[in-house]
């Protein structure tokens, strides 16, 4: 097996390799099915960072990453959905051996992956050292019944105005995340230029809910672009947290099921939210809710053992 260069001569079958996940994946209507041939061969012989073709006979797998500075995950290679396809174990093994020396080699010891959950492929990336970090889900929106806030519960909409509440609650989701089994208590946190900026958006919606003029839970949607792997008309919800002396009680159903209703009264069909996978209370609310896991995101830090 070879790991040459993309050029002219294999662009158009790792095209069609893209063409071909991305058609499997959007079966249940969560990924966009438009595709676009030429300027998707067009971003692949222009990407600064190289994109990596596996030969044996004929193209048998390619990788590419997106090399990103983040305040969150630091000097990271990022492997989108369509950054990856392999037909084999062995294949994908020596396609990232290859990318991630050259990445390695450059300080780029941070690496992601966001890969369909339809096909179970995780398998091969947990064998190369990935473990799980997030995973993304999505839901139709239909009319659906909502379900009331129990008595002394108020749900509201907030905004700029309410943004060192959003701060506070902010920080309570961070110290729920900090503690085990996910562990991820030396993430950054939330600042008032990142979430004012985000309740600046006029399409953006702050929720809260109180019991006794007390802010004990809140969320945040804001509408998301269409991308091959977000179909038109999606709606994101973040933020979702629910102050741990009131959970329990369907605060968080109901504050969810207001905030997704509102949204699709604005148009939207399709809600995203995703969850960090060792969060067992997230990773088990989600699903439960109605959301469908459609991507996961791996990660690996290379040198750490």
């Amino acid at each position: 097996m070879n790991i040459v260069a993309i050029d002219e001569s294999t662009v158009d079958a790792v095209v069609s390799r893209v063409q071909r996940l991305f058609s499997e994946a959007s079966t249940q209507g969560f990924v966009n099915a438009e595709f676009d041939r030429v300027q998707f061969a067009t971003a692949l012989l222009s990407t600064p960072e190289p994109v990596w073709v596996a030969l044996d006979g004929e193209v048998v797998g390619h990788i590419h990453a997106a090399i990103l500075e983040s305040d969150v995950f630091g000097h990271g290679a990022w492997i989108a959905p369509d950054g990856v396809s392999f037909d084999s174990p062995q294949v994908l093994a020596d396609l990232y051996a290859h990318a991630a020396a050259e990445w390695a080699a450059r300080g780029v010891v941070e690496h992601f992956v966001w890969i369909h959950e339809e096909k179970n492929r995780h398998h091969d990336w947990l064998e190369l050292g990935f473990h799980f970090m997030h995973r993304r889900g999505m839901m139709h929106l239909p009319p659906h019944t909502l379900r009331p806030l129990p008595d002394g519960y108020q749900l509201r909409r907030g905004g700029v105005d309410d943004l060192a509440t959003a701060i506070e609650l902010a920080d309570k989701l961070q110290d729920a995340q900090s503690l085990g089994p996910s562990f991820s208590f030396d993430l950054p946190r939330d600042t008032h230029d990142d979430l004012g900026e985000l309740l600046e958006e006029p399409d953006s919606r702050l929720w809260i809910v109180e019991s006794h003029g007390v802010a004990v839970a809140s969320c945040i949607t804001f509408p998301l672009p269409p991308r091959r792997d977000t179909p038109e008309g999606a709606i994101h919800l973040s933020a979702v947290v629910v102050d741990e002396t009131h959970r329990g009680r369907g605060i968080g159903t109901s504050m969810v099921d207001a905030a997704l209703h509102e949204g699709m009264q604005r148009g939207f069909a399709i809600a995203e939210t995703n969850w960090r996978v060792p969060h067992r209370l997230a990773a088990d609310f989600w699903p439960r809710y109605g959301f469908t896991p459609t991507a996961l995101r791996l990660h690996r830090t290379v040198g750490r053992f």
